[in-house]
C-alpha cells in the first residue's frame, strides 16, 4: 500500500492562525495609534515653540507680530535676510497638524495648531500666545474641523 503524505495546513490550523493574528492586531493597533497621536502632538508643540521664537524675532525687527505664517518664510524675507521660520512650517502644515495665526497685533498673538484628521493625526487643538502654549481635547464625536471661535478651540481671556 501507498502511504499518503500530508502537505499543507488543515482548515482548523489556518483558522486558528488567523484568529491569533487578529487577537494580536486588536491588542497592538490601538497602542500604535495612541503612540502616533502623541508623536504628532509633541511635534506640533515643538513647531509652536519654533513659531514663537520666529514671531519674537520678527517683532524685534519689525515692531509688530506678523499676521500670517508666510511672512516668516524665506520667500517673503528674500535673499538678503534669513527667514525666521522653515518654509515648510511657513506654509502652515507639518506632521499632520495645520498652523494658523488666528490673531495678532503689536503686543499679542494667537497661533492655533489643529489636527488635520481628528483621531488620526491628533486629538487636541493646541493654542499658543505670547505667554505660552495651551491645549484642549477635541470633544468626543466632534466631526469636522472647528472654525476659530467654535467649540474645540481655547479662547484667551483679557
Amino acid at each position: 500500500m501507498r502511504k499518503l503524505l500530508k502537505k499543507g495546513f488543515t482548515l482548523i490550523e489556518v483558522v486558528s492562525g488567523i484568529a491569533i493574528v487578529g487577537m494580536i492586531a486588536t491588542l497592538t493597533i490601538p497602542e500604535f495609534l495612541r503612540v502616533t497621536l502623541n508623536i504628532h502632538e509633541k511635534s506640533a508643540i515643538g513647531t509652536l515653540r519654533a513659531i514663537s521664537f520666529a514671531m519674537s524675532s520678527y517683532r524685534e525687527v519689525n515692531g509688530t507680530y506678523p499676521s500670517t505664517l508666510s511672512e516668516l518664510g524665506s520667500s517673503v524675507v528674500g535673499g538678503e535676510d534669513p527667514s525666521y521660520l522653515d518654509d515648510k512650517v511657513a506654509t502652515g502644515e507639518k506632521d499632520g497638524y495645520g498652523f494658523d495665526i488666528a490673531s495678532s497685533d503689536p503686543e499679542t498673538y494667537l497661533v492655533v495648531a489643529t489636527p488635520r484628521l481628528y483621531g488620526v493625526t491628533g486629538n487636541r487643538v493646541i493654542n499658543m500666545t505670547e505667554d505660552g502654549i495651551e491645549g484642549e481635547d477635541i470633544p468626543t464625536g466632534f466631526a469636522g474641523r472647528p472654525q476659530h471661535g467654535e467649540e474645540g478651540h481655547l479662547h484667551r481671556g483679557h
